[in-house]
């Protein structure tokens, strides 16, 4: 009988761990960094929550996600209280959760710890892309306000590094490669990285507030993520899976999962009303946008798959197949991307779509529950 297993994150290198499914409570040794940590002693949280947002492997095949780093620096007791301050100050805190994003809240004085600004998983903020990343830093302003704009404000210094050089670097390691902000107050003067791919702007994706006190010192820092996988992973990091705080993603990931129109950003949600709207006894099941365009045209082309129709779109062409049509999908590679082309007996023309992996799995399955009868060549 096979052994079952479980997927386990390092919390120092983010490499994962194939284990025995019941092995609990006790010190292991990641293979790629060498780093001993302690498992917990109760089952995680199940993939289909937040944890399986982040699970996206690597070009390279190294399955590799942002991993849940306790600010202890190990997988101990502490990981519950992991954002507790030394100085006895309140932990962070969830200030507001909606689709639109998430805002945290916590002591100035957390920016001095250096694993606390290491807690922003290692993944593009906007598309959760794990190649051709370039480290920004967040840029701690009176008014909660969008780091990138503010990064062009800044004249002294550049605030953008490429993964070139940071490659092999993680944790206070890398902090020591990144520059100081200029102009700001202590301690938000101090590096705290976010990562952007090569397709991706990251305008809007995170802000970050700081208000302190000159005389005491003390202060509070608020921090916005527009990209909930991503605040999640951040949130598990710095006040452990077991925080009020974390139960109400979990919650909200259930939520947002079993409406699926309302789970897509909203800027997707009006480029496809342009062209789908559902009937009255018809329910959306999946957009799979055309990697052949920009991630920041995301809704303007692609198949929406729904309960009645494959819809294809593609400006000019716009076509349409009844869920009980035959459909035919021939998969090549050109350049490292996958193009299906979509074809059908009913009047179909045969059809191009550049799908990454994720596109890929998502089309599969979507045709799978619309009961398409679609065929894979």
């Amino acid at each position: 009988m096979a052994m079952t297993l479980r997927r386990v994150k390092c919390p120092n290198c983010g490499g994962t761990l194939s284990l025995p499914a019941d092995v609990r409570d006790c010190a292991v040794r990641c293979g790629l960094c060498r780093e001993t940590f302690r498992l917990p002693k109760d089952v995680p949280v199940p993939e289909d929550t937040i944890f399986g947002w982040l699970h996206r492997p690597d070009e390279d095949g190294d399955e590799r996600a942002s991993t849940l780093m306790p600010l202890s620096g190990k997988a101990s007791r502490k990981t519950d209280h992991a954002a507790s301050s030394e100085t006895g100050q309140s932990k962070i805190r969830l200030v507001s959760l909606e689709r639109s994003g998430a805002i945290f809240e916590f002591p100035a004085e957390y920016l001095r710890q250096a694993k606390f600004r290491c807690s922003i998983p290692r993944v593009c903020i906007h598309c959760l892309g794990r190649v051709h990343l370039s480290a920004h830093l967040i840029i701690f302003a009176p008014q909660l306000r969008d780091s990138i704009s503010l990064e062009a404000e800044h004249k002294a210094g550049q605030l953008t590094i490429p993964q070139e050089r940071l490659s092999g670097l993680t944790g206070e390691e890398m902090l020591q490669h990144l520059p100081e902000i200029p102009n700001v107050p202590a301690p938000a003067n101090l590096p705290m990285p976010y990562w952007v791919c090569d397709l991706c702007s990251g305008a809007g994706a995170i802000s970050g507030q700081i208000k302190v006190d000159q005389a005491s010192g003390h202060g509070h820092c608020r921090l916005f993520m527009r990209h909930l996988q991503v605040a999640a992973s951040f949130l598990g990091a710095v006040a452990g899976t077991h925080s009020q705080d974390f139960a109400r993603f979990v919650e909200f990931a259930k939520r947002a999962k079993k409406d699926r129109w309302d789970a897509l950003p909203t800027v997707v949600r009006h480029r496809l009303e342009q062209w789908f709207r559902p009937a009255d006894d018809e329910r959306f099941i999946a957009y799979i946008p055309d990697r052949n365009r920009a991630r920041t045209e995301d809704g303007m082309a692609g198949v929406i798959i729904s309960t009645r129709r494959l819809i294809y779109r593609r400006p000019p062409i716009h076509h349409e197949l009844s869920s009980d049509s035959t459909v035919t999908l021939q998969v090549r590679t050109s350049k490292g991307k996958e193009i299906a082309t979509i074809s059908s007996a009913e009047g179909f023309k045969s059809r191009p779509i550049t799908l990454d992996r994720e596109g890929k799995m998502a089309l599969q399955k979507a045709l799978s529950e619309g009961k398409f009868k679609a065929a894979w060549r």
